[in-house]
């Protein structure tokens, strides 16, 4: 009840501020978003990615994600949003016994003969993630500050892991030979969906719900050793998330 009680006061106080009059006296225009206008955000999302059934041995946890909303307005409902984002998330698998807020996060593979391969889940991951999408927003009409929208997009992805891991049957005579861990990075396509609302006029307030997917291919986990030609396996990054933040219109 607080919460929305709270939402209620800064919805009727942007109203109020949408519907005073001008200098000279004269009433202000009902509010409205000339095709011109445009905004630059800033938010920050809780995420968390749904799973895959490509490769169930991938485990992401929970995540945070930075969010940059660019929009430029095309019509009075309507707007062309880029929308770069930054996401970190742990591995969501079993904790690490080495190492604390560390779990396992996807599945790593490594050459044992000329003809087979060992795949096993990482013991440890981290994860960081740098995009950016770019497609429609539509806006649904109001004559009043809050705007309920819908939007999506298509961009790419860079997604760089980090694995920890350590094969005590891989040891001869060298320790080092054990070393299957390093970090990757790999670049993919990403589709994403918004459904949000938007309070204010030139500070806006934002809320929304979203959901993205990339295909993050297989990669060659560096760092590790060459002879084991060490490979992260191949796995689906798709999230939902729910953000907040705000918006600077001009």
């Amino acid at each position: 009840m607080l919460v929305w009680s709270l939402l209620g006061l800064v919805t009727a106080s942007f109203a109020q501020d949408s519907t005073e009059a001008e200098p000279d006296g004269t009433p202000a225009e009902p509010w409205s978003e000339p095709p011109w206008r445009g905004s630059v955000g800033l938010g920050l999302a809780f995420v968390q990615d749904l799973g895959d059934r490509a490769d169930p041995a991938a485990q992401i946890g929970p995540g945070l994600s930075l969010q940059l909303p660019l929009r430029f307005s095309v019509a009075p409902a309507a707007a062309i949003r880029i929308q770069p984002r930054v996401d970190g998330a742990l591995g969501g698998g079993v904790p690490s016994e080495e190492a604390s807020l560390c779990a396992g996060l996807d599945q790593i593979s490594w050459q044992v003969t000329d003809a087979r391969r060992t795949v096993a889940p990482s013991e440890c991951g981290w994860l960081l993630a740098v995009g950016a999408t770019i497609g429609p927003e539509v806006r649904w009409p109001t004559q009043g500050p809050v705007q309920p929208y819908l939007a999506g997009g298509v961009g790419a992805l860079g997604t760089f892991v980090i694995n920890r891991s350590e094969r005590g049957e891989l040891l001869i005579d060298d320790p080092d030979f054990t070393r299957v861990d390093g970090w990757t990075a790999a670049a993919s396509w990403l589709t994403d969906v918004h459904l949000g609302v938007l309070v204010g006029r030139k500070t806006q307030w934002f809320a929304e719900a979203g959901y993205a997917v990339a295909w993050v291919p297989r990669a060659r986990v560096r760092g590790s050793v060459d002879v084991l030609d060490v490979q992260r396996e191949p796995f689906a990054y798709n999230t939902v998330r729910i953000a907040s933040g705000i918006a600077f219109a001009w």
